[in-house]
């Protein structure tokens, strides 16, 4: 197996092209049910892509008027695009 000559560039923009796309406001199924993505936090600033490392702040609606903010994080691998 021969020793991987691609640039720390191409290595992230391969990660980038084979992960699913997250942003936003994007409504994803997660095993607390659906949400809406309200922050997205990546180490480092994004400089390196490190997908199993990154978190996605989900929201979830709720009928109780004294809780009417839920949130829980998630890493991107739990996330599911709905």
């Amino acid at each position: 197996m021969g020793k991987d000559k691609r640039t720390d560039y191409e290595k992230a923009l391969h990660i980038a092209s084979v992960m699913p796309r997250f942003y936003l406001g994007q409504e994803v199924q997660t095993k607390d049910g659906k949400g809406i993505i309200v922050n997205i936090e990546m180490e480092w600033n994004g400089l390196y892509i490190s997908p199993e490392r990154s978190r996605a702040v989900v929201w979830y609606s709720t009928s109780d008027e004294q809780n009417r903010w839920v949130n829980a994080s998630y890493g991107l691998s739990e996330l599911n695009v709905v």
